[in-house]
């Protein structure tokens, strides 16, 4: 294989291994590029072009965008590089932060103003003119500093490193871009967890009401005196006189965790005394269990919670 080939071939590796490391590119880009007067600076070689052009299009994958289209191959010591090169790739990378900014996220803030913030203000001046200029400089570094800070990451951690197109390929799960305060990007889904692989970012959901049953209902003391003689057997008697529903009410989209709401169901004690038993027999429902599944049976009172139910919660 022809050097010049070997030495594209481990800019594209090298450029692909370097921009998927938590959202910005580790590369050393090939060579300091500073201002040609004539006798001093750096001239413009066919590998910025070409290392540029591979780095542009592995952040457009990122965000879903197929390859950049590119007029003619750059090829060393033969294809001359022109302006309309540049342009081509301001045009390829400007589309990235128009994706994400303007489609994605509805405007605000402006894909132009986070592209100038980003890379220099490509937009303004000298590099946005006549393709047929020389070029500059400062276009090979704008075009860098563009492509190091393109947004095509959502927050990332040591195990998170997640792509904008990771989220909004989850269409099942409704994947839908959205951002805190701070213009941290994050992945909202149509669901109650996170996907494998994802972890919730903060405590940012919305919820829905949730109505949990509850039960208030009378006791009859089954404790029994025959002919004056404590029975040998006795229990407790529930009966369930009224079912209700204790309300979670909803939670908006916002970084707050759902708070249970606690409702109280009442036991309304209501004794009784057997009477015309004979020995040791003891007449009655003894069935204690439907009262202890309900509430403990030495207080007159329980209390059940209700928690609404996430549908909406937002990873990283």
């Amino acid at each position: 294989m022809p050097k010049k080939y070997i030495n594209i071939f481990l800019v594209v590796v090298l450029l692909i291994a370097g921009v998927v490391w938590f959202g910005k590119s580790v590369l050393a880009w090939t060579d300091t590029i500073t201002a040609w007067n004539g006798t001093t600076g750096t001239l413009i070689k066919a590998v910025h072009v070409n290392e540029l052009r591979t780095a542009i299009n592995v952040k457009r994958g990122e965000v879903g965008l197929p390859p950049g289209v590119w007029a003619e191959a750059i090829n060393a010591g033969t294809t001359k590089i022109k302006a309309s090169h540049i342009q081509e790739m301001k045009v390829a990378i400007y589309a990235v932060y128009e994706k994400v900014y303007t489609t994605l996220l509805g405007g605000t803030p402006t894909a132009a103003s986070k592209f100038n913030a980003a890379s220099g203000n490509c937009l303004n001046g000298e590099l946005w003119n006549s393709p047929t200029r020389k070029i500059l400089a400062e276009d090979i570094n704008c075009l860098r500093a563009a492509v190091d800070n393109a947004p095509t990451r959502l927050v990332s951690d040591a195990t998170h490193n997640h792509t904008v197109q990771d989220c909004i390929s989850q269409t099942v799960r409704g994947g839908t871009l959205v951002k805190d305060s701070l213009g941290n990007r994050f992945c909202q889904f149509y669901a109650s967890s996170c996907p494998a692989g994802w972890t919730q970012y903060g405590n940012w959901s919305q919820a829905t009401s949730h109505l949990e049953q509850y039960q208030e209902y009378t006791i009859e003391d089954a404790h029994n005196y025959c002919g004056g003689t404590l029975c040998t057997t006795s229990g407790q008697n529930c009966t369930v006189t009224n079912n209700s529903y204790c309300d979670s009410g909803s939670k908006s989209w916002s970084n707050a965790t759902p708070v249970p709401t606690y409702c109280t169901a009442l036991k309304n004690p209501s004794y009784r005394r057997w009477q015309g038993c004979t020995g040791d027999s003891c007449p009655g429902n003894t069935n204690l269990s439907t009262c202890s599944d309900l509430c403990s049976s030495s207080t007159w009172g329980c209390t059940t919670s209700s928690t609404a139910t996430i549908s909406y919660i937002g990873c990283y």
